[in-house]
């Protein structure tokens, strides 16, 4: 019987008592916390998370990061540790009574503390933990970015414009646009390009030099790496379409990129009026006749009080430099069974499950509501992407998700097996033979349950970790047993 000591008993006996309700759970740490993590060895390997809160003064009391999320003893020392040591201004103390919501969890807690007359109960709901995880999960991205109320009106008219523009639909990847920025403070010239993989929109590039380098490595990355690489050399200005939910018009994302400072979204007022000009310049450029790009267009764009102007004008030899590095972008194949994607495994807890299940992204879902559910994440260019998303639609949803491990590799295979019965391998998974059957093992606990997610990205930030609006399907399917046509290979678990 697990009994705490005699004298921990007597020196929390004397702990003064209130009426407090106290949460208590343990969870997966949301990926968007550890911004670091850009391997999945490393995502593998991140401690639960182990909270103890009260929901009566709604603050934490403990947090722990321990090795295993069903380790009981760990619940037992946060609980000590709230009480005696509370990690908040809360005073020492004991509550009432305690919610957790596992019912084994429960019943040990009562065996612990008998001798305190401490409520123990079940709960399948934990209100103040479910809402600290929901919020932890939530993208970073979703925060709209803020520019002073002096430039606030006229850049978002811009962004709105270019918007209903979209040239990166239309305009060539090599297409670069010069912009002559009059400043208060002086001239500046950007250089304005579309992007339409990863994401859809400009980027207004601060030298020819930064966009030369950009685009050279970009055409000759040979793996993710080199892509990632590429990724974050970027040194502009960017305006990037966010993914559209159910009912409601795509937002537009605009901010600063650098590589030593990273993705922005917080502009004063000069960065804001700069990104404000150059996207009123973009706008008057790409929805102009071929006659008026090649003469160069002067737009007067009102600025607060005063007005500015912009002069845009084609870059004719940085231009000849893109059109030879991307002419094999410029080719969309359909064939995104060419395309190797970006594997990982990872879990996902109930709240990031809540955040897709209730997304656009959703193409099916289980009947049940697991705690946490295993996923294989797919990271592919937006063109596969979409194409494969498009097939697997077109033949029924997906059926099911299992592995393999040919006879002379060392790494396991994912197998996705589509609705008419046909496979989609993968390239080799990551993480160790430990790791997998640990993933597995979660499946079985969900029931034999897991999730496909197909989402775009690349850069470090979103490697193995995609924003929200990056994740373009989501597929909760069975865990299955694959055999080899030549050697049976049952997974064990």
């Amino acid at each position: 019987m697990a009994v705490l000591i005699a004298s921990t008993l007597r020196r929390l006996q004397r702990l003064p008592r209130t009426a407090a309700v106290w949460e208590g759970d343990c969870r997966p740490l949301p990926t968007t916390l550890i911004p670091e993590v850009i391997t999945p060895e490393v995502t593998a390997a991140a401690p639960p998370c182990l909270l103890w809160v009260d929901s009566s003064a709604e603050m934490v009391r403990a947090l722990l990061f321990v090795g295993v999320v069903t380790a009981r003893e760990a619940f037992v020392q946060g609980l000590i540790q709230a009480m005696e040591r509370p990690q908040s201004p809360a005073l020492p103390g004991l509550p009432a009574k305690i919610l957790v919501r596992d019912r084994a969890l429960q019943l040990f807690l009562q065996e612990v503390l008998q001798g305190l007359a401490i409520r123990v109960e079940y709960a399948s709901y934990l209100p103040l933990i479910d809402e600290i995880f929901v919020n932890l999960s939530l993208p970073t991205d979703t925060a709209p970015a803020t520019v002073p109320d002096t430039c606030a009106v006229v850049i978002q008219q811009q962004v709105a414009a270019l918007q209903r523009l979209a040239p990166w639909e239309t305009v060539p990847l090599w297409r670069v646009v010069e912009l002559t920025l009059a400043l208060p403070s002086g001239t500046e010239t950007l250089y304005g390009t579309v992007v339409r993989s990863e994401e859809q929109g400009v980027l207004f590039f601060r030298s020819a030099t930064e966009l030369l380098s950009y685009y050279q490595r970009l055409a000759t990355a040979a793996s993710w790496q080199d892509l990632e690489a590429a990724l974050q050399t970027q040194n502009c200005w960017f305006v990037v379409l966010g993914e559209a939910e159910t009912g409601m018009t795509a937002a537009m994302h605009f901010g600063s990129r650098h590589p030593l400072e990273g993705e922005r979204y917080h502009l004063d007022e000069d960065e804001a009026a700069v990104l404000a000009m150059a996207v009123g310049g973009a706008v008057a450029f790409f929805g102009a006749s071929p006659e008026q790009m090649a003469g160069g267009l002067l737009t007067i764009l009102p600025l607060g009080t005063t007005t500015v102007s912009i002069q845009a004008r084609p870059a004719v030899a940085l231009e000849s430099s893109l059109r030879e590095w991307l002419r094999p972008l410029e080719t969309t194949t359909t064939d995104w069974r060419a395309v190797p994607p970006l594997v990982t495994l990872q879990e996902m807890s109930r709240p990031q499950i809540e955040v897709l299940r209730g997304s656009r992204r959703c193409r099916q879902q289980r009947d049940t509501f697991p705690l946490a559910l295993p996923l294989l994440l797919w990271q592919m260019p937006r063109e596969p992407a979409e194409a494969a998303i498009q097939e697997i639609t077109a033949v029924g949803g997906l059926l099911g998700l299992g592995f393999y491990h040919p006879p002379n590799s060392g790494r396991y295979l994912s197998v996705i097996v589509m609705a008419n019965g046909e496979r989609l391998g993968s390239a080799p998974l990551p993480q160790e033979t430990a790791q997998i059957l640990r993933w597995q093992r979660s499946a079985v606990r969900s029931g034999y349950s897991c999730a496909v997610a197909i989402a775009v990205g690349g850069r470090s930030r979103s490697r193995y970790n995609p924003e929200l609006r990056q994740i373009l399907a989501y597929y909760e399917v069975s865990l299955l047993q694959l055999a080899d046509s030549q050697a049976p290979l049952p997974v064990s678990f």
